[in-house]
């Protein structure tokens, strides 16, 4: 390819693509997803995933899974922000839920307690597993709204590309 078409072709994307793809551009490289060309997310060494802006330094967040992270960054990038701090709050309070499922699992276990103990950690259980319940089906309709915007935005731009 000569030069010439190179630069034609480089033209092309920068002024037909650049500001229409830049709302569905996802890549991955070297175990970090880049969204937008604004977030970054990456696995931290917690094990969670933390997301960072490109553009404004302030804008930071810490996931427990990549699809929170996602919608979190979908939501944000279309000015929804309210939306987006309710998945970050979900997510930490879902967090919290698991540990307290974790330790009250532990500590039914343990033969050495009397019955009423015992009792009281298996509410304390069955109450944790209905308040993760109640956080998965809030976060699920969070992303649900994520994906809708994301799929509203692809068919305008399959009705552009075709009209």
């Amino acid at each position: 390819m000569t030069k010439k078409n190179f630069n034609k072709i480089q033209n092309f994307f920068k002024q037909e693509l650049t500001t229409e793809l830049e709302h569905f551009i996802v890549s991955y490289k070297h175990g970090e997803y880049e969204l937008f060309g604004k977030y970054r997310i990456y696995k931290n060494n917690d094990g969670f995933y933390a997301v960072s802006s490109k553009v404004d330094p302030d804008i930071n967040a810490v996931f427990l899974s990549l699809r929170n992270a996602v919608s979190w960054c979908t939501l944000l990038s279309n000015k929804m922000k309210f939306e987006a701090k309710q998945i970050e709050k979900l997510d930490r309070h879902l967090s919290s839920v698991d540990v307290n499922i974790e330790i009250h699992k532990k500590l039914l276990g343990n033969q050495s307690f009397d019955f009423e103990t015992r009792w009281t950690y298996q509410i304390k259980l069955q109450d944790d597993i209905r308040k993760r319940k109640q956080i998965n089906v809030q976060l699920k309709s969070l992303i649900n709204t994520a994906k809708r915007i994301q799929q509203s935005k692809f068919s305008t731009l399959k009705k552009k590309q075709f009209s």
